[in-house]
C-alpha cells in the first residue's frame, strides 16, 4: 500500500467516525493546553517566590537577642549599640555594608481624634530601610544626624497613613504616639508581605527618639547586618 492509499484510508476512517474523531482531537487539545497551563503556572509561582525572597533581603543577616541554656546554667546574650562600631570597622569586618539596630514595639497612635494601633513601631538607623528593602513613596527619610539629635520624626507605611489620615496628606503632620508628638516626614512605598503581618502597617523612627520617648534604654531586639554581597552571608 503506497502513501496515497494510506492517507486516503485514514481520511475515510476519520470521516466514517466523525464523533469519535472529534472527541479524540478535543481530548488531545485539552491535554496539550493543560500541560502548557501547568508549566506556565509553575514557572510563574517559582518567579514569585524568588521575587519575594529577594525583597526580604538576600544579603542580610538578622541577629536576635536571646539566651542559651546549657546543663543547669543559662547564658544571656544582650544586644547593645556598643557592638555596632566593631561591626562597622572595615578592617575587622570588610564585608559588612551596614549595621542597623532594631527595637520594635506596639504603640497606640492618634491624629485629630482618629486612633490606630501600630503593631510594628520600629526604632532604628536610616540604613535599616535599604537592608529591609523599604523605599520612600513620598517625603524623605530621616538621617543619622536626626538619630544623634533624637529628633521625633517618623516614616509610616501606606496602611498606617490610610487609617490615620484618610484623604489628608500626612507629610509634616504630627501624630501622638503614647503621649509624644512625632512629625511624619515620609510615607513608605507598598511592600509585599510573606506572612500574617501587614508590612505596610508600620512606623519607622530614629532609634534614640524611640528609646527616649517610648521604650527606654534596654537591650536591642535585633541587629540587621547587611553584607556587601549575598556571597558573604554565610
Amino acid at each position: 500500500m503506497n502513501l496515497f492509499e494510506t492517507v486516503r484510508f485514514a481520511v475515510r476512517g476519520v470521516a466514517a467516525n466523525k464523533l469519535r474523531s472529534g472527541l479524540t482531537v478535543l481530548g488531545m487539545l485539552i491535554g496539550v493546553a493543560a500541560v502548557i497551563l501547568l508549566v506556565a503556572v509553575g514557572n510563574g509561582s517559582a518567579k514569585q517566590v524568588q521575587d519575594r525572597i529577594a525583597r526580604l533581603g538576600s544579603s542580610t543577616l538578622t541577629v536576635t537577642s536571646g539566651g542559651r541554656t546549657a546543663a543547669t546554667t543559662t547564658q544571656n546574650f544582650a544586644l547593645t549599640t556598643t557592638l555596632i562600631p566593631a561591626l562597622q570597622d572595615k578592617q575587622t569586618a570588610p564585608h559588612v555594608a551596614s549595621v542597623s539596630p532594631v527595637i520594635t514595639s506596639s504603640q497606640d497612635t492618634a491624629y485629630q481624634g482618629t486612633s490606630h494601633t501600630i503593631g510594628q513601631f520600629i526604632g532604628t538607623y536610616p540604613s535599616y530601610l535599604g537592608a529591609e528593602n523599604y523605599t520612600i513613596a513620598k517625603g524623605a527619610t530621616f538621617t543619622q544626624q536626626d538619630n544623634t539629635d533624637g529628633r521625633k520624626v517618623v516614616l509610616i507605611g501606606s496602611t498606617t497613613a490610610d487609617d490615620l489620615f484618610g484623604d489628608t496628606d500626612p507629610l509634616d503632620q504630627q501624630i501622638t504616639v503614647n503621649g509624644t508628638l512625632f512629625t511624619v516626614i515620609g510615607v513608605l512605598a507598598n511592600k509585599d508581605g510573606t506572612g500574617f503581618t501587614d508590612p505596610n502597617d508600620v512606623a519607622i523612627a530614629p532609634l534614640t527618639a524611640v528609646q527616649q520617648s517610648l521604650t527606654g534604654y534596654g537591650s536591642l531586639q535585633q541587629l540587621i547586618i547587611q553584607a556587601t554581597s549575598a556571597d558573604h552571608v554565610d
